[in-house]
Order: structure tokens, then sequence, then C-alpha cells
């Protein structure tokens, strides 16, 4: 015989849910400042069941969490990534580590991002430095040389493009009296 009390306290529980998928992301340009930082972010928030990360030459990361991707055809078929994150970094010599990163040049950002689409990638992130004077040339004009628009038609459900904000200069920086600004507007140009 069933007793009341818990029939009722069966009745007042939720039911369980299915635990989110985890998912998976991969780098392009694991190296640098940048690409370090990127990679390191993504293994601390434990969002990703893995980060994967584009290599040139083989490595056994020892990282929790972070797995080598050989190459394209691995990336698409073994590690299948559900977002991606290509990072233009500036080449560093600090100690050969960036060496083992695959490093994404910008003017191969449409093949990138083709090949990232093949891997049933569904979204894209491109992240580019915050130092405008030590980017590559094609860099510091932005990337909309780069036809930003055909990589945001191939379907992505998610498309990110983050890039350092337009600085305006320090024109202003005298303080409010010159040009006769106001003191508001002198503070939003300086900052």
């Amino acid at each position: 015989m069933l007793n009341l009390n818990t029939a009722l306290a069966g009745a007042l529980r939720h039911a369980p849910t299915a635990k989110p998928a985890r998912r998976r992301a991969l780098v392009l340009g694991g190296g640098g400042a940048l690409g370090a930082a990127v990679l390191e972010a993504l293994l601390a928030s434990h969002r990703f069941e893995a980060v994967g990360v584009l290599v040139a030459t083989p490595m056994r990361p020892a990282l929790r969490g972070l797995q080598a991707v050989a190459d394209h055809d691995a990336a698409r078929t073994a590690f299948a990534p559900d977002t991606a994150l290509i990072v233009y970094d500036r080449e560093r010599h600090a100690n050969g580590r960036d060496g083992t990163f695959l490093r994404p040049e910008p003017a191969g950002l449409v093949d990138q991002a083709q090949m990232l689409m093949r891997a049933c990638t569904t979204g894209l992130i491109v992240v580019v430095p915050h130092a405008p004077s030590l980017l590559p040339q094609a860099l510091k004009q932005g990337l909309a040389n780069l036809d930003e628009g055909a990589v945001a038609a191939m379907g992505y459900s998610h498309v990110v493009f983050m890039r350092m904000a337009q600085a305006g200069g320090l024109q202003g920086a005298a303080g409010p009296a010159d040009g006769g600004k106001s003191l508001p507007q002198w503070l939003a140009n300086w900052m």
C-alpha cells in the first residue's frame, strides 16, 4: 500500500531534467599573448567539454580539457566543434611555444570560415588584438577588406568580430579649455 505522504512528495518533486549538452570549442591561433589568453579563458570557463587548438607540430597537452587538433580534416571529423574562434595575433619568438600552434593569416579568413562551416561549426568568433601598431598591415586597416560580409552570409547561427574600438586619438586631451569643449565631451574623448 502506498503512503499518502510519499505520493504527495513524489507529485511535488520536479521531474529530472537532462543535463545540457556540453559544447566543444576550436581555436585557430592559440599562439601569441592574445591566443594564450583566449585559450586560458575558454579552459577556465568550464563551459566547454573540450577546447581544441589547431597545431602546426604535434603536441600532447597536459591541461585537462585541452586537445591538440592536427589539421582541418581532424577538426571536421574527430573533434567536431560547435564553436570556433579565429585569433589573429602577431608572432612572437619568446620561447618557441608559439611555433607549435597554427597561426591563421588574415588573408585566409573566408577559407578558414568555410573550413569551419564544413566541420559543422555553428558559432564563429574572430578576435583581433588590442594594440594596432603590433598588427599585420591587413589587420591595421580592418578586416573589412577581407570580406566580412561573405563570412556573415555563410549561415552561421552566430558570427562575432571582436576588434578594438576605433581610437579617436587624444584630441582635446589637454583639457576642456582647449577648443571650448564641455567637461563631459572632453572626458569622453579622453577615454
